[in-house]
């Protein structure tokens, strides 16, 4: 009995732990890399002693979010799926 549960119990901790590295987190790096190009794209200096630091990412967020809520036009000579 106890070789039996010393085989299976690290046979069952690996699999647990293999499943929770498996599950999605979220974020990838790339993706918070992304945001903050984004945001220094925006005028957020991250390098800034800035005291006004939640004011001015919000502020960044906020050209951000306008920025990608405004209707896109398409180019000049664009097509828009029309023959």
């Amino acid at each position: 009995m106890k070789k039996l549960l010393g085989v299976l119990l690290p046979v069952v901790a690996a699999l647990l732990s293999a499943n929770a590295h498996a599950a999605p987190c979220g974020k990838t790096r790339a993706d918070v890399r992304a945001e903050i190009v984004a945001l220094e794209a925006a005028g957020w200096n991250p390098a800034d002693n800035d005291m006004n630091y939640p004011d001015s990412i919000r502020d960044a967020q906020h050209r951000i979010a306008a920025k990608q809520s405004q209707p896109q036009v398409p180019a000049a000579g664009a097509s828009c799926g029309a023959y």
